[in-house]
């Protein structure tokens, strides 16, 4: 049986990957969550901890027996200029390391995020792409990058997943998508800045849970892209989500948008050939999905 705890249990990444995890019998979970309840269906362990606090480690390492793998995904999202952003996804991610280090954990994977590189210099984005993040929120999941390799126990298995925009049901309603997708469900216009060129990158949120139950499986070392198989532009998902909602909405460019020529184009080669990754969903699936939800 592999124990595997899970951080952020009650986010909506976190809860796919406990879905898939959930449904194999050799895997035992243990969800960590700052609520005070866990959110979920299935029977599992919930810990109720909040990883940016001085007394995590102690507190929660006394409430366990044994742990195989942490699956660390819990993370403040802010593009503000936040401390909250500091004291939960570095110093957060500094009392993971330390957790897993005291409980000889045999891997530990980190979720980061595509655009910790910054502006895209060279296409196809590789791992290998230079890293200058442009935000504090970037700049934090970077931190956690070199956190995670720099503190944990030397023999650990460390696996950074960097993935591009999450979307699937429940998503976040204020993302482009989301909105796309409601107003095109209302037959309203859609506001797409500039000219609409940006090409965006988006992969479904079980295609993710599948990613990390093949690394489970595989226990591949180092960074690997998780994203879907191709980019689509802002006109381009425009045009899909009145296609898809057989709407009357009206697509009305407006503004100026400084990244309109910025083309989110990523290999995912190395995680196919390393552990089998292989998306499935393509975003019009995903898309039905959501407007299903809506």
């Amino acid at each position: 049986m592999l124990n595997v705890c899970i951080t952020g249990i009650n986010g909506f990444i976190g809860r796919y990957i406990l879905k898939e995890l959930y449904r194999c019998n050799d895997i035992n979970i243990i969800g960590i969550g700052r609520k005070c309840n866990y959110e979920g269906e299935e029977d599992i362990q919930y810990i109720q901890a909040d990883i940016g606090s001085s007394g995590f480690v102690d507190s929660v390492s006394n409430q366990l027996d044994c742990i195989d793998v942490i699956i660390h995904l819990a993370a403040h999202i802010s593009f503000d200029n936040d401390e909250e952003l500091i004291r939960t996804n570095i110093a957060g991610t500094l009392h993971i390391c330390e957790l897993a280090n005291k409980m000889n954990v045999e891997q530990l994977v980190y979720m980061s995020s595509i655009p910790v590189i910054g502006m895209p210099l060279v296409l196809p984005i590789t791992e290998e792409h230079p890293t200058n993040p442009m935000t504090l929120y970037h700049s934090s999941k970077l931190a956690g990058e070199n956190i995670v390799n720099n503190c944990c126990n030397a023999d650990m298995v460390k696996t950074i997943v960097r993935i591009s925009s999450p979307i699937g049901g429940g998503m976040c309603t204020n993302t482009i998508l989301s909105v796309f997708a409601k107003r095109s469900k209302m037959n309203e216009d859609i506001t797409v800045l500039g000219m609409g060129t940006r090409e965006q990158n988006y992969i479904d949120v079980r295609d993710i849970s599948k990613g990390i139950l093949q690394i489970l499986k595989e226990k591949p070392q180092g960074i690997y892209n998780l994203c879907s198989h191709s980019s689509i532009s802002n006109i381009e998902l425009a045009e899909l989500c009145i296609k898809q909602a057989e709407s009357s909405s009206r697509i009305v460019c407006q503004g100026n948008d400084s990244q309109d020529e910025v083309k989110w184009r990523i290999s995912i080669d190395k995680a196919k050939k390393t552990f089998g990754f292989y998306p499935v969903y393509e975003i019009s699936e995903t898309l039905k999905w959501i407007l299903e939800e809506e």
